[in-house]
């Protein structure tokens, strides 16, 4: 099921949102067509790159690794 625009809004406001907060975001689990569409909107500018990550096991290294630091 391909993405909705107004999806891509939600999701573009929440990292927007988490930013605010000094809350660190990650995102996981994207399909490539996903990842594509949420970067051909800017719903993912507000990430740093290696936010976004394909394997939420992955994901939750990293997240440990910024908090130990």
């Amino acid at each position: 099921m391909p993405l909705s625009s107004s999806a891509a809004i939600s999701i573009a406001e929440l990292i927007s949102g988490a930013g605010r907060d000094e809350s660190r975001c990650f995102v996981t689990g994207l399909s490539d067509k996903t990842e594509e569409t949420l970067r051909s909107l800017g719903a993912l500018d507000g990430l740093p790159e290696d936010h976004v990550i394909r394997n939420r096991l992955d994901a939750i290294r990293r997240a440990v690794a910024l908090a130990q630091n």
